[in-house]
């Protein structure tokens, strides 16, 4: 008898279902498990092909899970789950969640046919080649995608996650929690705790001594317990101006008190995931401005992650009319534009802050006479060496800072009485992460040199500051 044969029937013979021992005898055609499955529906539910005596019995490899009843329960709850959820990928990816008895058996069933029929098995260090979930996905997965009409794809961002569990398999594990500690994690049995154990040197001990090889014949089948998917992040982003001196970039909280009524970023992202029908948001720019700073020009590069959405594709018009609502809601404190979709990858360029430049405005009080502010765009450019101001202190680590400043240049603004204040504005543009209002006033001297350090040692206070640009072309201008 061929040995292809010959194990074929030894391996159903001791309650193996046809379908895993077509696997263990490494069938590679797929048509011929799609008609093992098929015959089964002929031939009733619960007969595996094998002998009649045994009919209920479940398969010792797989424990029922390709059984006719549970393929078309999961096909048809699975269908049904996707059309449901409001989703509008075109493609879905499924991953599959099954018990660990599937792990165990299948390294007691791969160390017995090794030993059983080494001329055909023992080549590969685990046996069988053919793993049921790809076997499922080869079959299974294009009829849930028959059904819901969309293409499946193991590249997908729609993952499709399916979970099935085997009343047995905590009994089954027993003597794996007895022996290794880390096989239980938070209460359940890790999957990739036993099958690191199963890969080790205790492998052939463990089946000597504790668990059979080949597996006794399971009681009860595997069930299909629940679906659920989840979406991978989409992103967008754009810029924003802030108007306003009294709104925070992000909600801000003291003791669980607001100290602010909104937010930049609950401006933009209420709507933005209300539109995308995300779980939640995050929202990410290129630095952020103090409370009572504005920003203008160009305005700051932001960008929203938007977590498992339902919608993944709008259109430029419907990114349009969302960017004015958000305007709409925001009037007199912050305006965006330039909003579009966001490819992950070019989220970089956005958090490198140490290489970009940043413009500023700000407007300064010296008590006095106007100092001459001439020579100022003659000192660019030049290092300053700022230790972590005070006002921050309490949230950030204590360090000295190097930054460049590039351009620097003074307007002289209104001059009073000689022994009354003088105003006057600076132009700014330096190293990103430069503290700006810590440079005008030295901060106790933690900042050197400082601006009044260039204007002969006098005292420079600061009354207001603007971020003028962000010297970064982001996100991609649409045309």
């Amino acid at each position: 008898m061929d040995v292809k044969a010959d194990m074929f029937k030894e391996l159903t013979d001791m309650f193996m279902c046809s379908f895993c021992a077509l696997r263990y005898i490494d069938e590679k055609d797929v048509t011929v498990y799609e008609k093992c499955i098929t015959n089964q529906r002929i031939e009733g539910d619960e007969e595996p092909l094998k002998r009649k005596q045994v009919k209920h019995s479940p398969c010792i490899s797989c424990l029922g899970f390709f059984r006719p009843s549970i393929c078309e329960e999961t096909i048809t709850r699975v269908s049904s789950f996707i059309l449901d959820s409001g989703h509008d990928s075109d493609t879905f990816n499924v991953s599959l969640t099954l018990p660990v008895s599937f792990l165990l058996r299948s390294y007691s069933l791969s160390s017995f046919v090794r030993q059983r029929w080494p001329a055909l098995c023992s080549a590969i260090e685990f046996w069988p080649p053919n793993s049921v979930k790809n076997l499922w996905k080869d079959i299974i997965a294009p009829q849930i995608a028959s059904r819901v009409n969309r293409k499946f794809d193991l590249n997908s961002e729609l993952d499709i996650k399916v979970k099935f569990v085997y009343a047995d398999d905590e009994k089954e594990c027993l003597f794996l929690c007895s022996k290794f500690s880390q096989v239980r994690k938070n209460n359940e049995i890790s999957q990739s705790a036993v099958d690191k154990i199963l890969r080790g040197t205790y492998r052939q001990w463990l089946f000597e001594d504790y668990f059979p090889s080949p597996p006794p014949v399971p009681n009860k089948f595997v069930e299909f317990q629940d679906v659920s998917l989840h979406h991978f992040s989409v992103y967008c982003g754009g810029r924003y101006n802030k108007w306003s001196r009294n709104l925070s970039q992000t909600p801000w909280l003291i003791k669980g008190k607001r100290k602010t009524e909104s937010s930049v970023e609950e401006l933009i992202t209420d709507l933005v995931k209300k539109a995308f029908k995300a779980t939640k948001t995050m929202f990410g720019s290129s630095g952020r401005e103090d409370v009572d700073v504005r920003c203008l020009g160009r305005g700051r590069p932001f960008y929203i992650e938007l977590i498992n959405p339902q919608v993944t594709k709008l259109t430029k018009e419907q990114l349009s009319a969302l960017q004015e609502e958000i305007n709409t809601l925001g009037r007199d404190l912050i305006r965006i534009h330039h909003l579009q979709l966001i490819d992950k990858s070019k989220l970089a360029l956005i958090k490198d802050n140490e290489e970009k430049k940043k413009s500023y405005c700000a407007y300064c009080v010296v008590w006095g006479p106007m100092p001459d502010l001439k020579h100022l765009s003659s000192l660019t450019p030049f290092d300053l060496e700022q230790k972590t101001p005070l006002r921050v202190l309490h949230r950030r680590p204590l360090l000295t800072r190097l930054r460049t400043v590039y351009e620097l240049c003074g307007i002289p603004g209104k001059e009073t009485l000689p022994d009354g204040p003088s105003f006057f504005k600076i132009n700014i543009t330096t190293q990103a992460g430069t503290y700006i209002k810590e440079f005008v006033h030295s901060d106790f001297g933690r900042t050197k040199p400082s601006l009044g350090h260039f204007l002969g040692g006098i005292k420079v206070s600061i009354l207001a500051l603007d971020v003028i640009d962000i010297c970064l072309d982001w996100p991609p201008t649409e045309s």
